[in-house]
């Protein structure tokens, strides 16, 4: 059994052989790993690692990162999951986490020059479900939505993060708008399956809004076009009335382009 855990959500790492280098990779929120075998090396990633995604943590003792006991550093990191990298309510990425994901798969793809898609998700309507049955309703309901879109997010390399109040995004790596479509499609479909009532007599459910967007990454573009190429999807979704999917495309330089 593998004993090596993700110092950012305890999952089991994932270990990756190629003829340039070794890895470890962890199954659940997709951070890339050194040979963990080889315990000084881990240590300056680690340092590296910890300075780029906890910047404003500054733990006692020194921090987890200046341990010489890996596996003690490994148990602190446990302690923080719910303080850092995740929702605690949704259980889903904080977005400064998706934020550093987003960079880090943008880059990732303008050198494999493959497709990145975003999904942006919003609960039509919630705030008004929020006033009429009060925010421990509003919770379950959130925590039902996010269980939902993480079943759809379903490849080794989507992430699923908590947006906003009640939005979710989702990264997927080497996807089309076609396939990001499909995805959002399946989430909008599951959450009206819950039937959960948006008033006392339960004649309406709640539904969801989707804004897509996909591009091929560029050095010279920025991955905040994508993110306004969803937010304007989603708008225009909202607009028409909710419970719909929405798909943009940044095919020219000029600007943003609707799929047909």
């Amino acid at each position: 059994m593998n004993r090596h855990l993700c110092p950012c959500c305890s999952h089991p790492l994932l270990r990756h052989v190629s003829y340039k280098r070794t890895y470890w990779f962890c199954s659940q929120c997709h951070q890339e790993m050194p040979d963990i075998e080889n315990i000084s090396e881990t240590q300056a990633s680690s340092q590296h690692w910890n300075s780029q995604f906890l910047p404003e943590y500054h733990p006692p003792l020194g921090g987890w990162q200046q341990s010489t006991e890996l596996n003690c550093s490994f148990e602190v990191s446990r302690e923080l999951q719910h303080l850092t990298f995740l929702d605690c309510l949704t259980q889903v990425a904080k977005r400064r986490c998706f934020e550093a994901y987003l960079e880090q798969e943008w880059q990732r793809m303008a050198q494999e020059q493959a497709p990145l898609s975003v999904v942006l998700c919003d609960l039509d309507f919630f705030n008004v479900y929020n006033d009429t049955y009060g925010h421990q309703a509003s919770d379950r309901c959130l925590q039902k939505v996010a269980q939902m879109i993480l079943k759809a997010a379903r490849h080794p390399a989507d992430l699923v993060a908590r947006y906003g109040f009640e939005e979710f995004i989702i990264i997927l790596p080497q996807t089309k708008a076609e396939g990001a479509v499909q995805v959002a499609e399946e989430i909008r479909q599951g959450v009206k399956a819950l039937q959960i009532p948006t008033n006392p007599s339960a004649s309406q459910y709640l539904t969801t809004s989707f804004g897509v967007a996909s591009i091929i990454p560029s050095y010279e573009y920025s991955p905040k076009m994508l993110i306004t190429a969803a937010e304007q999807a989603l708008h225009q979704a909202k607009e028409q009335g909710g419970d719909a999917v929405n798909s943009w495309s940044a095919a020219r330089k000029s600007g943003v382009v609707p799929i047909s």
